[in-house]
């Protein structure tokens, strides 16, 4: 109902069963809001409620809109920074995840130093001084970020182990495929089919391949060499405080230099360069795995909404879904 007031002008009734200016009530909404849970799409949701396309994305909008309202102001003592692609072209968004209840706080356009400063200066003066450490790879504009975005002193940074695992085995396959070129001029088969059984930590190794890495381990080829060095590395997060773990990387780095292997002393710098953000992670045992986890829902978004046009709408979408 509306009135039409001298003094105040048309008013309209506010109502319990519709927000202001509503076109569907509440009860309504809930149910498009279960549809597109369920449905994991928003053309899915519209032919299940009857309404169009638009207004059944406005209502997804606007209930993110409700909940980025209603949030309370709680302390997030652990942090995790990464990006994920939703296009070609490196097209990319920045998240930002509360680890301690594993859920995305935000997101935000792009994958560089200003997008995830957008996101840590969202944070309140509280929240900012309850931090603890910060998760992320060693994406340099989001190390910078963190830098302009609090106080000092700062809250640590923790490079995620996986990423430098990863850099290592594919210093690790460089080195195979190099090898297995020069053998295979040879007439020599010895790291033919090796590149999977490499893959694996030795502690994890299928009984397929133990006959097989028992005889690579006996020989003195560079690979062998390097997947015993990637071994090393691993119980770098094993130590159990900072002191033991940058002497556990000194000896581990000393062995590297000595042995002539330029794609495995590449990573060896790399480490070296951020070691102190490496090795604290023996204060603060957090890594962007939860993260990454979640990683197979928000492809999963991607593929349901045959791809996002633009950040935003990806970004809100996993609002939506994981927020």
């Amino acid at each position: 109902p509306r009135t039409d007031c001298p003094t105040h002008g048309v008013l309209t009734v506010t109502v319990q069963w519709a927000e202001p200016n509503a076109r569907f009530t509440m009860a309504f909404k809930t149910r498009a809001i279960l549809a597109i849970q369920a449905a994991k799409t928003v053309e899915g949701a519209r032919s299940i409620m009857r309404i169009s396309w638009d207004e059944t994305r406005g209502i997804m909008e606007r209930a993110v809109a409700r909940g980025l309202l209603r949030r309370e102001e709680l302390e997030m003592p652990h942090l995790a920074a990464d990006e994920k692609s939703y296009r070609k072209n490196r097209h990319f968004v920045t998240l930002l995840m509360d680890l301690d209840r594993g859920c995305i706080h935000g997101t935000s356009p792009g994958n560089g130093q200003a997008s995830l400063e957008v996101l840590l200066n969202g944070l309140t003066k509280r929240q900012k001084s309850a931090v603890q450490a910060i998760a992320m790879d060693m994406h340099e504009p989001y190390r910078a970020a963190v830098e302009t975005s609090f106080p000092i002193p700062r809250p640590p940074i923790v490079h995620d182990r996986f990423h430098i695992i990863s850099q290592m085995n594919k210093a690790l396959n460089d080195v195979r495929n190099e090898e297995a070129r020069e053998l295979a001029g040879e007439g020599r088969r010895d790291l033919v089919g090796t590149r999977q059984m490499l893959l694996y930590g030795q502690e994890n190794m299928p009984a397929k391949y133990q006959c097989g890495f028992a005889k690579l381990k006996k020989t003195k080829l560079k690979t062998a060499t390097v997947h015993a060095q990637k071994e090393v590395l691993r119980t770098l997060w094993d130590c159990t405080g900072v002191r033991e773990a940058r002497k556990h990387f000194g000896q581990w780095a000393t062995w590297c230099r000595r042995s002539p292997i330029p794609r495995v002393i590449k990573v060896v710098d790399m480490i070296e360069s951020r070691l102190e953000d490496v090795i604290s992670y023996c204060r603060h045992p957090i890594s962007t795995g939860p993260l990454e986890g979640m990683n197979s829902i928000i492809m999963a978004i991607r593929r349901a909404g045959r791809g996002y046009r633009t950040a935003e709408t990806f970004g809100m979408a996993i609002m939506f879904f994981c927020g």
